[in-house]
């Protein structure tokens, strides 16, 4: 007859089996995140790693959906800009009170404007934060309805005790005890490899721009402008229309260096980079060729009128005096105009010729444009 089992046994039997089911959770856990790791590092931009994270989410934390809010520090507010397809009907839910002009909005898109208290709290504690309709916080369950989702939880996503965006995951079957730790566990290894995407998407959003603009006015610059304006003629031709450009000199700049240094010099064309921009249409572009040359596309015009009259926008708010550092000056600037009827020549050809007619408004006294057809 064999011996009965001890109590000790048995104890020792039950501990062996929690332990072998405890790593091989923490083995699927691991496995998990490094896939999402794996298939985030294959994205780019922001929206790419914020619509691949959404979509991943659910699987990694066996979660009904997911959305990924992004943390836009300029407007301080959270944009969703990743859902998963896996939504919870919302449409009989309530406006969310917490939310920006476009409360209406749920799911992608949908903006939740975020006040200082909030973003210390997310930023300092960045925990698993529960949601739902009988949650205690009134904050997490309208950012989850946003989301699209009655109950669930938001996890911040924070590095470097910096905000980058949220994770909002549905489900009902989550409470502060269901499921151990195992889903908080979950829960911060996507928090920390989203971190590094997002980081990595950022540096790679700033090295774009960069690349893209001139780094004193914040301007396209000339690499750019021929980029877009590549766009624009292509698009141009297809659909039978316009395309402009204007060569805009400013004129005796160099006084205002000799007079008052390269310094203020530098901030009056900031201010005239900036005041361009408010005299172009929407959808034109105001690029900095270099020094106090700029150039204006015009990716739709009907015919030279409509450039003329960007022009003399351009001169008239050139007029007014530019201030740096207690100091006035003011400044002018002689403009060329060069626009091809049905973008058939290239776009160097179309910016020669708009340098020429620049040279022309000089020639006529500065302060002026003149134009090529």
């Amino acid at each position: 007859m064999s011996p009965r089992p001890s109590l000790r046994d048995h104890n020792g039997s039950l501990s062996t089996v929690a332990a072998l089911a405890e790593a091989r959770q923490r083995a699927e856990t691991i496995g998990a995140l490094f896939d999402l790791a794996i298939a985030l590092s294959e994205v780019g931009t922001l929206e790419e790693v914020a619509d691949r994270l959404a979509r991943a989410v659910p699987g990694v934390v066996d979660g009904d959906g997911a959305a990924v809010f992004v943390w836009e520090p300029g407007d301080a507010v959270l944009v969703c800009k990743g859902c998963s397809d896996r939504p919870v009907d919302v449409s009989e839910a309530p406006r969310v009170p917490g939310a920006s002009d476009s409360s209406g909005t749920r799911g992608k898109s949908a903006r939740f404007a975020l006040d200082r208290t909030l973003l210390s709290q997310l930023t300092r504690h960045p925990e698993p934060l529960l949601f739902g309709p009988h949650g205690p916080s009134t904050t997490w369950r309208e950012i989850g309805t946003l989301a699209g989702y009655r109950a669930g939880v938001v996890m911040p996503v924070v590095a470097r005790h910096r905000l980058l965006g949220l994770v909002v995951t549905g489900s009902d079957r989550w409470s502060s005890t269901a499921g151990g730790e195992g889903w908080r566990e979950r829960l911060h290894g996507v928090a920390s490899v989203a971190a590094t995407a997002f980081d990595n998407a950022l540096l790679l959003d700033q090295i774009r721009h960069q690349a893209g603009h001139d780094a004193l006015t914040g301007l396209a610059n000339a690499r750019l402008l021929e980029e877009l304006a590549g766009a624009a003629m292509s698009t141009a031709r297809r659909h039978g229309y316009g395309v402009g450009v204007l060569f805009v000199d400013l004129d005796l700049f160099k006084s205002v260096n000799d007079r008052l240094g390269h310094h203020v010099g530098d901030q009056v064309l900031v201010e005239v980079g900036s005041r361009l921009r408010t005299a172009v249409r929407t959808g034109d572009t105001v690029a900095r060729l270099g020094g106090d040359e700029f150039a204006v596309l015009l990716p739709h015009v009907a015919d030279v009128a409509g450039a003329c009259a960007v022009a003399t926008r351009i001169l008239g708010v050139l007029r007014e005096p530019v201030s740096s550092e207690g100091v006035q000056t003011t400044v002018s600037a002689s403009i060329g105009i060069a626009v091809s009827s049905d973008a058939s020549i290239s776009f160097d050809t179309l910016l020669r010729k708009a340098d020429g007619a620049m040279y022309r408004a000089k020639a006529d006294g500065r302060a002026r444009y003149r134009f090529v057809a």
